[in-house]
């Protein structure tokens, strides 16, 4: 904090001669001091909140003439908290001190504070400012892999992938002993409700919390606050990739199926670890192999529309037997594909037999 002394009162105490021999600086006349709300001297920088308190205290001589008692405070930001404004005016007690408390504005500007007495013409001050800290600067938050290192490349919806989120707290450590971690758009802090949790900043001035991600495809919202005071936060997000099957069932509910009759089938795409992400759509075809052994499609499915996967990785569609095409002396083959995370088409398919 810088202090800055404006004009200097003189005594003028005068010889026989009519010569000034002394002069009293303004500085021994009135000062001002900047505090935590105890009256203590602050830790560390202050985060311009537009919720945290601090006292000014201005002090002048104890024997200071009556008319120079009444000390008036003003700022150029922020407010005093018993007048609700911008100045406040107080009298000094018998040992020439005064304290009033000031709210620090949402904002990260310099904020310049004047402690004035006058009498007439006589206007003495003492000035004092203060550097605010912005609240965005005071958490940084980061979105890490399970090994609290830096992602390296995209992270899947498969509802089994884990990562590490990482608050640390930049200014004010010793004021502040925890993070409340948020999340929007699913998936689960581990151990904790699904959408919040709070942990314990470490002597790194660090707080983790672990948080496995959903099967969904989307756009993830985090968000660290500082426990103690939540206009004080960081926010991050992350967009979750789809997951894609490394293979494929097929379960029709019957293994024939009659000319122009239907069944349905459900495809169940499976995953070796962790799920298939909600909202994964395979393409489905119905064919019958002819007398060159290439396919011909025939049939129909019903529900292709709404035929993507849910939360377990199952889809079911209704195929009708009904085209013209179909050769009862053939069986129908039911082919289910999708890609695999390499992009590489993985399939599964099934014979139904065709009757009359």
């Amino acid at each position: 904090m810088k202090k800055f002394i404006y004009a200097l009162f003189f005594l003028l105490i005068l010889g026989c001669d009519g010569i000034e021999e002394e002069a009293t600086p303004n500085s021994e006349i009135i000062d001002l001091q900047i505090l935590d709300r105890d009256g203590e001297p602050t830790q560390g920088g202050i985060v311009g909140d537009g919720a945290t308190t601090l006292m000014l205290r201005a002090n002048i001589p104890k024997n200071a003439d009556n008319a120079f008692r009444n000390i008036t405070f003003s700022t150029t930001e922020g407010i005093f908290e018993q007048t609700g404004m911008n100045t406040q005016t107080k009298r000094v007690n018998t040992e020439g001190e005064a304290s009033v408390i000031f709210k620090v504005p949402l904002s990260d500007d310099e904020i310049f504070f004047t402690a004035e007495i006058s009498s007439g013409e006589d206007v003495y001050n003492a000035n004092n400012s203060l550097k605010l800290i912005d609240v965005d600067e005071v958490v940084t938050l980061a979105v890490l892999d399970s090994k609290e290192q830096t992602l390296n490349g995209s992270v899947r919806a498969d509802g089994n992938t884990i990562l590490t989120l990482s608050a640390t707290v930049n200014f004010n450590q010793n004021n502040f002993n925890q993070v409340i971690f948020k999340n929007s758009g699913g998936g689960s802090f581990l151990g904790v409700n699904a959408t919040e949790g709070r942990a314990n900043i470490d002597e790194n001035n660090t707080a983790l919390m672990q948080y496995q991600v959903p099967n969904k495809v989307g756009r993830i919202f985090f968000e660290a606050s500082i426990a103690a005071n939540d206009f004080i936060f960081s926010k991050e997000n992350l967009d979750l990739e789809p997951s894609y099957p490394d293979q494929m069932v097929l379960e029709p509910s019957t293994i024939s199926i009659a000319l122009g009759s239907n069944i349905s089938i459900d495809a169940y795409l499976i995953k070796s670890i962790g799920k298939v992400s909600e909202g994964t759509r395979p393409d489905f075809k119905a064919f019958q192999l002819d007398d060159s052994n290439e396919e011909v499609p025939v049939g129909r499915f019903t529900g292709l529309p709404a035929a993507v996967t849910d939360g377990e990785g199952k889809v079911s569609v209704d195929f009708f037997a009904d085209s013209l095409n179909m050769d009862i002396t053939k069986p129908i083959y039911i082919r289910a594909s999708s890609q695999d995370d390499m992009g590489d088409t993985i399939s599964e398919q099934i014979q139904l037999e065709l009757t009359q």
